[in-house]
């Protein structure tokens, strides 16, 4: 059996601190906007830690994974499934859902950084990986129709 690769214990630990980053090492605001008419709704950085859940869980997974896949097909798509976990994790609190306005709120000095950075990080790991895998991948010739 090939030796585990370096890449998914990196995978798995990065997967685990976007999880845990806006719930318990940079945390998230934990005020409500109040709406027109009475009620109160969540402010971005609660859905911005809610979708780094969901970015970190599946870097996470794709480690896992990482950890056990012999083929280097396989290999190549689980290295890309965790770059595109990393990209979704930068572009969560920047430009599809993004934190708060105030620039003195814990989201947007704490969470904002630290998300950007580990997904930045996580973006490099699977793009080594995938490089990696793809060098491994056994050369085949193209044929084309006569």
């Amino acid at each position: 059996m090939k030796r585990f690769s370096w890449g998914a214990f990196v995978t798995i630990a990065l997967g685990a601190l976007i999880v845990l980053t806006p719930y318990g090492v940079f945390p998230v605001c934990e005020a409500a906007v109040l709406t027109a008419a009475g009620g109160s709704v969540p402010m971005k950085c609660f859905w911005t830690a809610r979708a780094s859940l969901g970015n970190g869980g599946l870097a996470m997974a794709a480690g896992f994974l990482l950890l056990f896949a012999q083929n280097p097909g396989l290999r190549l798509g689980l290295a890309s499934l965790v770059l595109a976990a990393g990209l979704l994790t930068v572009l969560a609190p920047t430009a599809l859902i993004g934190v708060c306005r105030g620039e003195t709120m814990p989201c947007h000095m704490g969470t904002l950084p630290a998300l950007m950075l580990l997904g930045g990080l996580t973006m490099l790991v699977g793009a080594a990986m995938a490089f990696k895998a793809k060098k491994a991948m056994p050369g085949r010739a193209c044929r084309g129709r006569a």
